[in-house]
């Protein structure tokens, strides 16, 4: 549907939330950003976003992340609708992590949502997979907002389902306590262990930031610094300026 409305202007933008959505998200998946196409699908949605469900909110709202489109009206859309959502316990929590990761990943953040998305999790944190914790984290990490009892509450969850993270989703989150300086002893050295044993399938950034955390931290864990510093060597090449000053540093 998106490629023949991408491949004739004249097609009518469709109305349908879903519709909207799904192109979006495949613009997004594919990355194909087509300005007409997507400047057209934003002004639509600004005018249907009051019947968006929960998902068609967070698809739409990764879609602009992904594509790193950020349309201030739509953005603001998107919180105003997904925090009444949040407010009223209909908005689930993938969907909730979804969101908050795409608006700090596009540096828009909106104090209210972050209220309503930090006060919902703290009722019942149980509902969040590893990847909804991890994104939560760096979300706020990203936006610098230092929210110490979702922190901390993230921090006791995590701890129950550690081995259940993926390589980037441990990296992001030790790096988001770090970033926070929020800091808890036990999640760090149980994240060590489990970072040790994974250490092979992270990527020079994953590396970079996962040793930079611990030495901001000041969480000495030899064994792990010594599993970056081997995996590191073979792959030197690999690291950007940025990615290798983390890791001398």
């Amino acid at each position: 549907a998106w490629h023949a409305i991408e491949c004739n202007s004249s097609t009518e933008t469709p109305k349908n939330p879903r519709d909207i959505a799904t192109i979006l998200w495949s613009c997004a998946a594919i990355a194909v950003k087509n300005d007409a196409l997507i400047v057209a699908l934003s002004s639509t949605s600004l005018s249907t976003v009051s019947e968006f469900g929960s998902l068609d909110l967070a698809s739409t709202a990764w879609s602009c992340a992904t594509l790193v489109w950020c349309h201030m009206p739509l953005l603001a859309s998107i919180s105003t609708h997904a925090k009444t959502k949040i407010d009223s316990g209909t908005m689930g929590a993938q969907a909730v992590a979804n969101i908050v990761w795409s608006f700090a990943t596009l540096r828009w953040m909106d104090a209210n949502l972050l209220c309503s998305i930090s006060g919902a999790a703290l009722v019942d944190l149980s509902i969040y997979k590893p990847q909804d914790l991890a994104n939560t984290v760096w979300a706020f990490a990203t936006l610098a907002v230092r929210d110490e009892p979702l922190l901390q509450a993230i921090a006791s969850s995590a701890m129950l389902c550690l081995p259940e993270f993926a390589p980037q989703g441990l990296s992001n989150t030790v790096w988001s306590f770090a970033t926070l300086f929020v800091v808890s002893d036990q999640l760090m050295d149980a994240s060590a262990t489990h970072a040790i044993a994974t250490v092979a399938q992270l990527k020079p950034q994953e590396l970079s930031n996962t040793a930079w955390a611990f030495a901001t931290a000041v969480v000495p864990h030899e064994p792990l610094l010594a599993a970056i510093a081997d995996a590191s060597l073979s792959r030197l090449s690999e690291f950007s300026t940025r990615n290798s000053a983390n890791l001398a540093w």
